[in-house]
């Protein structure tokens, strides 16, 4: 097989679908669409995250998403992966991820419950979660 490409193609009609239905959220955070960078490297180091970004154009790295983008590349299927952020790709990236983590994961269920309710017509899915 191929090395992995750095940055995998999203599907850019699901990824604005996730955007638009959260647009109007109010939230204390953005989504942003854009190219996630893959690799078998922990970034803890602003140069190489600035090199990674010139070269890809990518917002954030993840490496957890690039067997799922692969697969979905090699069978023809579309594929969007949400990420939140943890750290700010420096030496001190380890203790962010692990201090931030329960703060940002919340975000995430609440961009896939708004994408939901929006996509599936469905109504009181945050509702019937917060009980």
């Amino acid at each position: 097989l191929a090395e992995p490409l750095p940055v995998h193609p999203v599907d850019l009609i699901l990824a604005g679908e996730i955007v638009r239905a959260f647009a109007d959220h109010g939230a204390s955070f953005r989504v942003l669409p854009g190219p996630i960078a893959s690799g078998d490297e922990d970034i803890v180091d602003a140069a190489r995250a600035a090199e990674l970004h010139a070269a890809t154009g990518a917002l954030c790295v993840a490496w957890e998403g690039a067997g799922a983008a692969r697969a979905a590349l090699f069978s023809g299927r579309a594929f969007t992966e949400l990420r939140v952020i943890t750290d700010a790709c420096d030496a001190d990236a380890a203790i962010d991820f692990h201090a931030s983590l329960d703060a940002v994961i919340p975000h995430l269920a609440d961009v896939l419950v708004a994408w939901l309710e929006t996509r599936c017509g469905l109504t009181g899915i945050s509702s019937w979660l917060a009980e």
